[in-house]
């Protein structure tokens, strides 16, 4: 699996900001793998359609506001596993906070030492109604890594 990290095509200007694959990839050539198989985010919740966007919309966010997000690819060249299901945390407090760094920390070794991505967070304070779900991640990783 090879992961291209960090592309940030638009600002949160107008209704929201607009990561969109088709546009990255007219200006990133050769940067991105032409059908990336794991589409991310950093630090926090919005719309997206896992295949061709992400979006924060303006409307959507109970202060008006989004951040200028930036986005993630991996892309496989060999066969990709997953991690078993992960749940740290309740959503009380700031959120609900699944970052691949904490579970490392509290779960050394095993399938999250080779997986990739930087996992999930999501923001009370970025939603409209105030309140996260309770999520869980998982993480891909190469399947030689499960040999």
């Amino acid at each position: 699996i090879e992961e291209t990290l960090n592309f940030d095509e638009d600002n949160p200007s107008g209704s929201g900001d607009w990561e969109t694959l088709s546009s990255l990839c007219r200006e990133n050539p050769g940067k991105i793998c032409p059908q990336p198989d794991q589409y991310g985010g950093q630090d926090s919740v919005w719309a997206y359609d896992r295949t061709s966007r992400f979006v924060c919309r303006k409307r959507d966010q109970r202060d008006r506001k989004c951040h200028d997000y930036k986005v993630c690819f991996g892309c496989s060249f060999d066969t990709l596993c997953w991690t078993k299901w992960y749940n740290r945390d309740r959503p009380t407090g700031s959120g609900d906070w699944g970052q691949l760094s904490a579970l490392r920390k509290e779960n050394p070794g095993g399938d999250l030492s080779t997986a990739l991505g930087k996992g999930f967070v999501c923001h009370i304070k970025d939603h409209r109604f105030g309140r996260c779900r309770d999520y869980k991640v998982r993480f891909g990783c190469s399947c030689r890594s499960f040999a």
